[in-house]
C-alpha cells in the first residue's frame, strides 16, 4: 500500500453528455509527475478485492497546473458510472504513479509530420499530447483524424476548433461523424475504413512516408483497421504507436500449467521496486509477486496496456499472448503480466 497515492478532486466539469473531466491534486502535497499521453491507474475496492482501471490524462505537464483525467461513461461500465455519478470535488481517489508509453518519446528527430487517429474517448491521451506539441516552438506538422458520432458527442471540440483557427500552419483536424449527415467541410459524414484512411493520408500527407509518424488511440476494431492500412502503405513498426484501453479476455487454453516443484529466481531493481522472490514454473512474474504480497506496477494483466513494462537485464522471459509468443532477453523490454521466466534467474529493471 505504500506505493499508492491519494488524489483529491478539486474540479469536475462536463465535456459532453457522457464525459467528465476531473482535475486532481495529490492529497499529500507532494508532486505527482507524469508525461503527456500517460494514464493514472485508479484503485477500487469491490467486495474486499482490489480492482484497477486506467484513465488517461487530458492535461499536459508544463501547460496545466494540475493533472486531470477525462472519463467517458461506458454502458454498464462499473467504474466510469461510479466516477461520474458519485465522485465530486473534495473526494479522494486512490491511484498508482503515472504509467504508460504512449508519449512524445516515440517522436523521432526525422519526423516531419505526426498523424493522430482517435476515436471516441481515445482522444483523451491524444489531446494531452497535442497540448504539449502545440506549445512547443519546434514541432512537426500535426494532422488529427477524429472519429466520433456527432459534433455534440465530440470531447474537447471547442478547444480543438480553437487550435484549428490559431495554428493553421501547424495543425489540421478532420472530424469524421458517423451520425451528423451534413458537417462543415472539410469534415466528413463517414465511418473510417481502410479505403477512406488511405485516401485521407494521401490527401493530407505533406511529406514522404519515411517522414511520417502515427499515433493511434481508438476502439480495437478501428485501431486494427488503421494498423493494417498503415502496414500496407509501407509504414514500419517504429512509425506506428498504439494506446489500447480495452484488453481482450485472456484465453486460458494458451496458458501453461503451474508447477510449484520448479521455481525461478526473480530480482527487480529500480527507484521503488527492489525485490527478490521466486515464481513457480508456469506462473507469470507478476502473479508470482502478487501471490507473495509484492506490489509491482500493473493495470490490465492482459499484455496490452504496458503498465507492467520492465527491462530485462539478465535471463530470459517468455511472453505469451493468446497463442502468440515472444522471447525477451537482456536489454529488451518485457511485460511481467504475461511474462514467464525461461531461465533459472531473471533480473529486471522497473
Amino acid at each position: 500500500m505504500g506505493d499508492y497515492r491519494r488524489l483529491r478532486v478539486v474540479e469536475k466539469h462536463q465535456e459532453t453528455t457522457d464525459a467528465y473531466t476531473f482535475v486532481l491534486e495529490p492529497a499529500d502535497g507532494l508532486p505527482y509527475p507524469y508525461e503527456s499521453g500517460q494514464f493514472a491507474t485508479l484503485i477500487f475496492k469491490v467486495n474486499g478485492k482490489e480492482r484497477r482501471r486506467a484513465y488517461s490524462f487530458s492535461s499536459a505537464p508544463g501547460h496545466d497546473g494540475l493533472p486531470a483525467i477525462t472519463v467517458k461513461r461506458v454502458a454498464n461500465g462499473e467504474f466510469s458510472n461510479y466516477l461520474i455519478r458519485n465522485v465530486h470535488p473534495g473526494d479522494e481517489l486512490e491511484a498508482l504513479d503515472a504509467l504508460g508509453q504512449f508519449t512524445l518519446k516515440r517522436v523521432q528527430p526525422t519526423d516531419r509530420q505526426l498523424f493522430f487517429v482517435a476515436g471516441g474517448s481515445g482522444i483523451t491521451p491524444v489531446f494531452s499530447l497535442l497540448k504539449t506539441l502545440l506549445h512547443q516552438e519546434q514541432a512537426p506538422f500535426i494532422t488529427l483524424f477524429y472519429a466520433t458520432r456527432s459534433a455534440d458527442n465530440t470531447i474537447f471540440k471547442t478547444t480543438i476548433d480553437g487550435w484549428i483557427a490559431r495554428y493553421p500552419d501547424r495543425f489540421q483536424c478532420i472530424y469524421l461523424f458517423s451520425y451528423d449527415r451534413h458537417p462543415d467541410r472539410p469534415h466528413l459524414h463517414a465511418h473510417l475504413n481502410n479505403g477512406l484512411l488511405e485516401a485521407l493520408i494521401a490527401q493530407y500527407g505533406l511529406f514522404p512516408t519515411e517522414a511520417l509518424n502515427f499515433f493511434l488511440c481508438a476502439p480495437e476494431a478501428l485501431m486494427r483497421m488503421a494498423e493494417i492500412t498503415l502496414r500496407y502503405l509501407g509504414l514500419g513498426e517504429t512509425q506506428i504507436h498504439k494506446e489500447v484501453y480495452t484488453p481482450k479476455p485472456v484465453d486460458v487454453h494458451f496458458l501453461p500449467e503451474v508447477n510449484p516443484a520448479i521455481r525461478h529466481r526473480i530480482t527487480t531493481r529500480g527507484k521503488k521496486y527492489n525485490y527478490e522472490f521466486e515464481v513457480f514454473e508456469g506462473e507469470t512474474i507478476l502473479d508470482g509477486a502478487l501471490r507473495q504480497g509484492i506490489i509491482l506496477p500493473y493495470n490490465c494483466k492482459a499484455g496490452v496496456c504496458t503498465a507492467c513494462t520492465a527491462q530485462c537485464t539478465a535471463g530470459v522471459v517468455k511472453m505469451l499472448y493468446n497463442g502468440s509468443q515472444r522471447i525477451g532477453k537482456a536489454g529488451e523490454l518485457v511485460y511481467t503480466c504475461i511474462g514467464y521466466a525461461e531461465s533459472e534467474g531473471v533480473d529486471l529493471k522497473i
